[in-house]
């Protein structure tokens, strides 16, 4: 019983400490971005895991056109963002109606 507690929670202490490192590599790629893009691409280009899909989709918020990237998981995270703030932006501004 009580290594089946100590694998629980040696668990969710690895899912929160990924959540914090994701959390915190987005909040210094938007930061980045804001002032030396290319610096917050080597930085997102720099991350591994959570933390890396996390800096880039953080990057792709930031409302600058984005240098090309190479089709993979890099440039979709940095994508998925922007794609859903501009929907937002066209359906806010009245340019998409709703059918229904």
């Amino acid at each position: 019983m009580r290594s089946l507690l100590t694998a629980i929670v040696a668990g969710l202490l690895g899912f929160a400490a990924a959540r914090i490192a994701a959390r915190g590599a987005a909040q210094v790629a938007e930061e980045l971005a804001l002032h030396d893009f290319a610096r917050a691409q080597q930085w997102a280009e720099s991350l591994s895991g959570p933390a890396r899909e996390a800096a880039w989709a953080a990057i792709g918020r930031i409302r600058i056109e984005p240098r090309p990237r190479p089709p993979g998981p890099d440039r979709d995270a940095m994508l998925r963002r922007r794609t859903f703030d501009d929907v937002m932006w066209q359906v806010n501004r009245g340019a998409v109606s709703n059918p229904g």
